[in-house]
C-alpha cells in the first residue's frame, strides 16, 4: 500500500474516487490536510515570494467498493491499507457483496 505526503497548489479533498473501466476504482484517502505557506526565491532576482500549498498524508488503494462504501469504511481502510493495495468488499468486516451489510 502506498502512503505518502503529497503537495498541491489546489486544496486537497479527504477522498478522491475514480471509477475505472474494469469495475474497480482508484481511491486516494487523505488525512492531516493542511495549508502551508512557504517563502522562496523566484525568477533569480532574489525577491522573496510567498506561496501557499496544501499538504496531506495520502493512502492509495484499488477497490471494488462504491464511493459510499469507502466513505462508510474510511477508518477501517486507513487502518488496514498498509497490508494490501487491493481491498475488496469481501476483505472488509460487515460487508456482504456489493452493498453494506
Amino acid at each position: 500500500m502506498t502512503t505518502q505526503t503529497v503537495h498541491s497548489f489546489n486544496k486537497l479533498e479527504p477522498l478522491d474516487y475514480y471509477p475505472r473501466f474494469d469495475g474497480l476504482a482508484d481511491v486516494r484517502l487523505r488525512e492531516n490536510i493542511r495549508e502551508v505557506k512557504t517563502i522562496g526565491e523566484y525568477g533569480g532576482d532574489g525577491t522573496p515570494i510567498e506561496s501557499t500549498e496544501w499538504q496531506a498524508e495520502e493512502t492509495y488503494l484499488v477497490t471494488d467498493m462504491s464511493r459510499e462504501q469507502v466513505e462508510a469504511n474510511r477508518q477501517w481502510l486507513l487502518g488496514n491499507s498498509k497490508y494490501a493495495q487491493h481491498i475488496m468488499n469481501s476483505d472488509v468486516p460487515n460487508m456482504d457483496g456489493p452493498g453494506l451489510a
